[in-house]
């Protein structure tokens, strides 16, 4: 048969009401909120509200209460060789030519090539 091993004591209220409440919970008592499902867990030492959550329950913010968010969020397309392009985005003639340039410069490369001759050929 198990053993009491703390006599614990549980409290409930809504998450408004319980991170008003100045009351420390001691050690092992439980605090629930029944409207967010958030469960905590008293140490003697804080109130609700600086207690961390246990197992469970959510935390939400409301979109105003969040801070240092951008004002936008429009997506930037790629204009350079170190910006992604969009998965739309079809490449220019000239573009397809140097790269197909390019990689024919890299397949001609050997063990024989020298140094300035691989740069070429990586920066084509």
């Amino acid at each position: 048969m198990a053993k009491l091993k703390y006599n614990a004591k549980v409290y409930e209220g809504t998450a408004e009401d319980l991170a008003e409440d100045t009351t420390i919970f001691g050690a092992n008592d439980l605090i629930f909120t029944t409207d967010t499902g958030v469960l905590k867990r008293g140490n003697g030492v804080d109130t609700f509200a600086d207690l961390d959550a246990i197992g469970g329950g959510t935390i939400s913010s409301a979109w105003a209460d969040i801070t240092g968010k951008p004002s936008t969020f429009t997506p930037t397309v790629g204009t350079s060789s170190t910006t992604a392009k969009a998965g739309n985005y079809v490449p220019t003639a000239a573009e397809v030519s140097n790269a197909l340039k390019a990689k024919t410069q890299i397949a001609a490369l050997t063990e024989a090539s020298t140094a300035a001759e691989i740069v070429a050929a990586l920066k084509a």
